[in-house]
């Protein structure tokens, strides 16, 4: 699976009336890359660690939100445990290269 993917795949068991969150996890998957561009065309290093935090929040809102996903049934085990494997990956760069940027 890619990351790409992780929204429009997840969805398919979503009844019509619940969709809205779906939406919500779209917001939260986008606003992952949107705070790291935004964070990057800043002109220092303390905002872009100030984005990159923003993002690593959104990365645990999206988290949280596929966890009630499968809880109520929407996401198969298989998917989420697919995508806890993505969003894990993005975490592990999101604070690699938020503490690459620490202070010296």
């Amino acid at each position: 699976m890619h990351p790409r993917d992780i929204e429009t795949d997840s969805v398919t068991n979503v009844p019509p009336t619940v969709r809205g969150d779906a939406r919500t996890q779209a917001r939260a998957a986008i606003s992952i890359p949107s705070n790291i561009a935004e964070g990057a065309a800043r002109s220092s290093a303390n905002e872009l660690r100030h984005f990159l935090s923003i993002a690593r929040s959104s990365l645990s809102e999206l988290d949280t939100q596929y966890d009630l996903s499968q809880q109520l049934g929407f996401v198969t085990a298989k998917v989420r445990s697919e995508v806890d494997s993505i969003l894990d990956r993005i975490d592990k760069m999101l604070y690699a290269l938020r503490r690459s940027l620490k202070k010296p």
